[in-house]
């Protein structure tokens, strides 16, 4: 039915020195008309909000390091028609991380990024049969061609 999404973000550069900020605000909402007496209707209800803080370092005119901190919440609410009340659940996730990236050439740049991540936010359970961990890291590695 509606949503609504809210972004804003600054950048600070000085000289090698970047920082970077940026909040966010969503909001989803949807009905699941099922049109069938064996299966209700459902109304789906999404709050969202996040922000991060990075900052980077150009050691020289082909390194940079960085570093950073982002933090995410989600509140989702599912109403099931004939149901007594509403399932909430809230999810946060907390993510500190450090970034290497290599400018191979002026138009080739290669990145990568360690993400040590506490919290299940964003994190669906249906694509992780296994579970669920609140604890975890990922690893990121991106070839970028500019033109």
């Amino acid at each position: 039915k509606d949503q609504t999404m809210l972004v804003g973000s600054t950048e600070y550069v000085n000289g090698p020195l970047t920082l970077a900020v940026e909040g966010m605000y969503g909001s989803f909402e949807s009905l699941f008309d099922f049109s069938s007496p064996a299966t209700p209707d459902m109304d789906y209800r999404s709050d969202y909000w996040g922000w991060y803080l990075k900052g980077d370092y150009r050691c020289t005119d082909w390194l940079a390091l960085g570093c950073g901190y982002s933090r995410f919440t989600i509140e989702q609410t599912i109403d099931v028609a004939g149901m007594p009340g509403s399932v909430t659940k809230e999810h946060d996730q907390d993510d500190w991380f450090i970034s290497i990236r290599f400018d191979i050439t002026e138009n080739l740049i290669l990145k990568a990024e360690e993400h040590f991540v506490f919290g299940t936010a964003g994190v669906f359970e249906h694509e992780n049969p296994d579970g669920v961990d609140d604890d975890w890291s990922m690893t990121l590695v991106k070839l970028s061609y500019v033109f």
